[in-house]
């Protein structure tokens, strides 16, 4: 890379994009974000992407001051997890968190589904339902058990319902019969109690996964008779960029590329 320029390295192409839009007034040709998969870094087990950012930047840590990694924060606050000193994570649990303002939900609401039928608080009362999924996925980390979160949420509508959230044991059922690890049920309970108490004190946003958030949406799109399926784009361009300062991650990468 010239050695004039920096470089921001992202999970995947989304993120980049994201960035690309949230820091084009001052980005200018010397500064340029890359997704990790432009990198030759071997395929991990776990975590996919957000795990080769790290190990990336575990290589690169002590070489240079011209790259910085950007990841999601994920559980590592509740794992004690080891971060590079290269990488800059977000604010909340990952970058869909950002979303989560009254402002940019009533944004949302008003201009992208154009309706009334909706409101800010009603929106986040569902995200925040959230949870009992965001406590299985800390205690699949936790416990190593590899959930298959992303197969099993393919069929989200059968367990998630608007106004009483998620029906934790067929949830947990599912999980098991998509699972190729021979868990017993009993396993996940009692790791679901521990986890729960390791993030009894947390906010919302810094433990739910926006994966999960996203199917919710969608859920909720669907009340309104929205059939559209661009929901998710739609929703993230909720996002003000003017208001980049209030978050001390996004401002570090502004600091960082100026």
């Amino acid at each position: 890379m010239d050695p004039d320029k920096k470089a921001v390295y992202v999970e995947g192409k989304s993120d980049r994009l994201f960035f690309e839009y949230l820091f084009e007034e001052i980005i200018g040709e010397r500064t340029i974000f890359f997704e990790i998969e432009t990198v030759d870094i071997p395929e991990v087990d776990e975590d996919g992407n957000r795990q080769r950012l790290i190990n990336f930047a575990l290589q690169i840590e002590d070489s240079t001051t011209r790259i910085k990694c950007f990841a999601d924060a994920d559980f590592s606050s509740i794992l004690k997890e080891s971060i590079p000193n290269t990488v800059i994570l977000t604010d909340f649990r990952d970058l869909e968190a950002y979303l989560y303002e009254k402002s940019y939900l009533l944004k949302f609401i008003k201009i992208g589904l154009k309706t009334d039928k909706l409101t800010p608080e009603s929106i986040l009362d569902e995200i925040s339902k959230a949870r009992a999924i965001a406590i299985l996925r800390l205690c699949s980390k936790d416990k190593e058990f590899k959930l298959p979160f992303k197969k099993t949420n393919k069929n989200f509508s059968r367990y998630y319902k608007i106004g009483k959230g998620i029906n934790l044991s067929k949830y947990i059922s599912a999980l098991i019969q998509n699972c190729n690890n021979k868990i017993k049920i009993d396993e996940i309970k009692k790791a679901y109690k521990d986890s729960e108490k390791k993030c009894c004190s947390l906010h919302d946003r810094h433990i739910i996964h926006g994966k999960d958030v996203i199917e919710i949406i969608k859920e909720i799109a669907k009340t309104i008779n929205y059939k559209k399926n661009n929901i998710e784009l739609i929703f993230w361009m909720s996002f003000d960029r003017a208001d980049i300062n209030k978050y001390p991650a996004l401002k570090k990468v502004g600091e960082f590329i100026k």
